[in-house]
């Protein structure tokens, strides 16, 4: 486990910080902030705490046990609860790999009361609580003096507006997959359509609950003093991902509309196929109608038989040449006339 501590003291405006690995080292710090005011702030940051470590917060911190046990199982449903002294949220950021084209679930809890915030997560968060960190260090007094709701807010927004990459990155994939087809490419898609499409589904699928929970959020959030005036932003933060899920839905649209067009494309390639096809065996009929009377004639005066008159015939085999000829043009007259080929 990776703790880290940011302590605003308020009576100095002193902002202290430091590393602790272990639940019992951050206890002493807990112990030295007052919890009965808006004064001192603490922010706890907990990364990779084992379930053993989340479950001794229950005596540490004070904390709810089943809270604690929800969370020590990974718990990634999205979820909020209003204790007396705090709130408890549960939200998840589903992290897209664009090399493996597949979501994973990323979960973050946080422990929201009067003068504390305590916030756990795994490692592959690290960046973005990292960049809070940050905003905390360079202006302390305006994150923590009034309280930690604004590190609250930022957290929220964060994990929102990580989804706006992915979105952005399949509108353009969807687009150059219709702009492929547009130029006549039937190169096989069926199977990106539908894995896309089934991304977008699961994205979709874990937004609805996030954005009930941002509701409450909004709605429910204890919030006292001069941290009131973030409210307004908390809702935000839920219009934003609920204008998230009307782009998957505008996404889940138009890939049926590209899925439909290819499927067109295809069956119009088809038909020119099956055209050319009727063409070639129509070129091919006037052939072998063609042949077909010479082949008789050639079969009749062909045979073996003594006494066909004609065959004394002087001049006979010049004459029998040209009536071929003759059938033969007769027929090239008629079949164009027919438009046959």
């Amino acid at each position: 486990m990776k703790a880290r501590y940011t302590l605003w003291r308020k009576e100095t405006s002193r902002l202290e910080t430091g590393d602790v690995d272990s639940i019992e080292g951050l206890v002493q710090i807990w112990k030295t902030v007052p919890k009965d005011s808006i004064g001192d702030q603490i922010w706890i940051d907990l990364t990779d705490a084992s379930p053993e470590q989340i479950v001794q917060m229950h005596g540490a911190f004070g904390l709810d046990a089943d809270a604690l046990r929800d969370l020590a199982h990974h718990s990634t449903v999205p979820r909020m609860h209003s204790f007396k002294e705090y709130d408890y949220v549960i939200l998840h950021r589903l992290f897209y790999d664009f090399e493996q084209q597949q979501c994973e679930h990323r979960g973050v809890a946080v422990f929201r009361g009067v003068n504390f915030l305590i916030t756990s997560h795994q490692s592959h968060l690290s960046r973005l609580f990292d960049y809070l960190k940050g905003l905390v260090q360079g202006h302390p007094e305006a994150f923590l003096g009034k309280g930690s709701s604004r590190i609250f807010l930022h957290l929220l927004e964060g994990l929102v507006a990580d989804y706006g990459p992915i979105v952005n990155r399949w509108q353009e994939e969807l687009e150059e997959i219709e702009e492929s087809i547009l130029r006549g490419s039937l190169a096989p898609v069926t199977e990106r359509i539908l894995k896309f499409k089934k991304l977008v589904v699961t994205l979709r699928k874990s937004l609805i609950p996030q954005r009930q929970t941002l509701v409450q959020v909004y709605e429910r959030s204890q919030l006292r003093g001069e941290e009131e005036s973030i409210r307004p932003f908390l809702k935000d933060v839920s219009e934003e991902i609920s204008s998230l899920i009307r782009e998957l839905d505008g996404l889940s649209a138009q890939s049926a509309t590209v899925f439909d067009m290819y499927a067109a494309n295809l069956t119009l390639d088809m038909s020119k196929s099956t055209h050319q096809m009727n063409v070639i065996m129509q070129r091919l009929a006037v052939v072998s109608a063609i042949f077909m009377p010479l082949t008789f004639i050639v079969g009749v005066y062909g045979m073996n038989i003594e006494g066909i008159p004609e065959l004394k015939w002087p001049g006979f085999y010049f004459m029998l040449l040209g009536f071929m000829a003759m059938v033969v043009v007769s027929l090239l007259i008629w079949f164009k006339r027919k438009n046959w080929y």
